[in-house]
């Protein structure tokens, strides 16, 4: 998650081992390497051919649903590389269960007293290829242009007194 977080702009706050804090940065915004492994193809199970994008950036969109598992989607862009064979990743178990979305703190506009059922934050990324002719492609990576972040909440409706939705 740290690296794909950093990969769309995002910086990264660690406190005492046990709180991470993602915020949004303009600052240096490093690129990546993603690869997807199809298979499987050959005579082993571990045979697969590998496609992958290099200097990629992307785009993320977070889903939160009361009482379930907060959801984080990717979207990467980067330079083409030929697909190659290869072998299956061994994948390490998580060993933290994720936490659902309940009894958290929540603000809007300064009011804390929302019925929340839902709530969903696309921070659409704009992303552009650097162009660079001396690249087979014709590019050299995918460069994070802009944001304009729009989110959405589901609420029950609170008295116009308590948060006027209309003005």
């Amino acid at each position: 998650l740290t690296d794909a977080m950093k990969c769309c702009g995002f910086s990264e706050t660690i406190s005492g081992g046990v709180s991470v804090t993602y915020a949004p940065t303009s600052a240096v915004i490093p690129s990546c390497t993603v690869a997807v492994y199809e298979g499987s193809y050959g005579d082993a199970a571990t045979d697969c051919v590998i496609k992958k994008i290099h200097g990629a950036r992307g785009r993320v969109t977070f889903s939160f649903e009361n009482g379930q598992i907060a959801r984080v989607n990717f979207e990467f862009v980067g330079t083409y590389n030929a697909p190659a064979d290869g072998s299956f990743l061994t994948v390490p178990a998580i060993a933290v269960d994720p936490e659902p979305f309940l009894n958290c703190g929540l603000t809007y506009d300064g009011v804390s007293t929302f019925r929340v059922d839902s709530l969903s934050i696309d921070m659409q990324n704009q992303i552009s290829m650097r162009p660079d002719v001396t690249k087979p492609t014709g590019f050299f990576t995918a460069a994070l242009t802009g944001r304009n972040p729009v989110g959405e909440m589901t609420t029950e409706q609170m008295d116009v007194s308590t948060y006027d939705a209309f003005v």
